[in-house]
């Protein structure tokens, strides 16, 4: 009894409090309340969705993850109309990110489109300029290469993931040309930076941050991943947890 008035309640509520997509919006399927259209795309591999969502909707289509639109661009025309064309219109950032919250929306990434983020790039560019960056200069300071193909050929006949040795590529790329030298692969130090990176990242785009980025608007609300974040950076000293 008690289980059929619940249901009879939810189906009131979904009808009477159900989400209305604004006019402005371009085409989509219909939402819940709370979820959006989250129930409707696969958490796996939503790609065979998005491709079922295309053919009746088109190549612009607006769906809701969360209380969050989100308007997705299939073909080359459309992605080109949107970021060469309208280039301005689509240079802002999200602001409702649990990055966001972390970082205040500073920084190039991050920051919002406007008269802060064009000081912050033209004095990045400034700065990699004097580093080099547009030089041939610069490639004789990049000597990675020789050091990934050394890596490649010790794990050769066994299987590795190149993911991580890219990670320490990349990583080695910027210590060359901020500090003059690069770190071993197997430096303890260097390491543990990287697994922190890595583990922040992985909180950043993990199923919490979804929760806060799409259903709960304040990080306040949610601080398991602020609470995971604090133990990875100051509790663990090597980087990982025991």
């Amino acid at each position: 009894m008690i289980g059929s008035v619940m249901l009879l309640l939810f189906f009131l509520l979904f009808f009477f409090i159900r989400v209305r997509r604004p006019k402005n919006l371009p085409p989509g399927p219909r939402l819940l309340p709370i979820l959006g259209n989250l129930l409707q795309l696969d958490p796996v591999n939503p790609l065979k969705d998005l491709e079922r969502l295309k053919r009746r909707y088109g190549n612009v289509f607006c769906l809701y993850i969360g209380s969050r639109p989100v308007v997705v661009l299939n073909g080359l025309e459309a992605v080109c109309e949107a970021l060469v064309t309208c280039t301005a219109e689509f240079s802002g950032r999200p602001n409702h990110l649990m990055i966001s919250d972390i970082t205040e929306c500073k920084g190039i990434i991050m920051e919002d489109f406007g008269s802060s983020w064009r000081d912050r790039r033209r004095f990045a560019l400034t700065t990699l300029r004097n580093f080099g960056l547009g030089k041939r200069s610069m490639e004789d300071r990049i000597l990675e290469v020789s050091h990934i193909c050394s890596e490649l050929e010790r794990n050769s006949g066994s299987s590795m993931d190149p993911q991580h040795l890219f990670h320490l590529a990349a990583s080695n790329i910027i210590c060359s040309l901020i500090y003059g030298e690069r770190l071993e692969y197997d430096n303890p130090v260097f390491l543990t930076l990287i697994s922190r990176i890595q583990d922040l990242t992985k909180i950043a785009i993990g199923p919490w941050a979804m929760v806060q980025n799409t259903i709960i608007t304040t990080t306040a609300a949610t601080p398991l991943p602020l609470i995971e974040i604090i133990i990875i950076i100051y509790i663990y000293p090597n980087g990982k947890k025991s």
